[in-house]
């Protein structure tokens, strides 16, 4: 079993001292958010290249690391058509990114069916989920060509928010290119979680 982290979540340090720090507190994998960590270099899809890459792989590779996920949270419910595109070539980019670095998942969630990305009682309506699928259909087929998975994280106040939801998306979808990032705590309701034990 490997030990991993979000990276963001670790003490803010120049690059190399934080992938030492990382390593020194015996995590051997992480989940790279690029816009929450990189601050030194543009993360803007054209700066995505495989220079770049490979140097970040360096960096990581040195301190024993690996880039297990690749955080891209963007707003693939977003019903505005240019701001789509964007978020699509951002994924495209980032799917590139993650080939070079070696790292085999760009993860997402699954957004909100306005401009905002913030909850309303449209999130979870089928058609919020018809319109995520539809939006999704060409970021997985990219992910397909490049060797990557899509890691979709299902979050109560999003539009994949239940069990029955999520699996109907992986039916739908149907590539063995789409994995489920699961995190239990995300999927709690306002109504549910006063049920947990403490």
């Amino acid at each position: 079993m490997q030990l991993g982290i979000r990276f963001h979540d670790t003490k803010v340090l120049p690059l190399e001292e934080r992938l030492a720090e990382v390593n020194r507190q015996g995590f051997s994998c992480v989940h790279l958010a690029l816009s929450k960590v990189i601050k030194e270099n543009s993360v803007a899809p054209e700066a995505l290249t495989p220079g770049y890459a490979m140097y970040l792989k360096r960096l990581f590779g040195a301190q024993k690391l690996d880039i297990a996920v690749l955080g891209c949270y963007l707003n693939l419910a977003n019903p505005n058509p240019d701001k789509l595109s964007e978020i699509v070539e951002k994924y495209k980019a980032h799917i590139r990114f993650a080939a070079h670095l070696g790292c085999g998942v760009v993860g997402t969630e699954t957004g909100a069916p306005n401009e905002e990305y913030k909850h309303e009682p449209a999130c979870h309506s089928e058609e919020a989920l018809e319109l995520f699928i539809k939006n999704l259909r060409p970021v997985v087929e990219y992910a397909e060509k490049m060797g990557v998975c899509i890691g979709i994280e299902p979050v109560y106040e999003h539009v994949m928010h239940n069990i029955d939801e999520t699996l109907e998306l992986l039916e739908k979808v149907g590539s063995s290119r789409v994995k489920i990032i699961w995190d239990a705590v995300n999927m709690l309701s306002p109504e549910t979680a006063k049920d947990q034990p403490g």
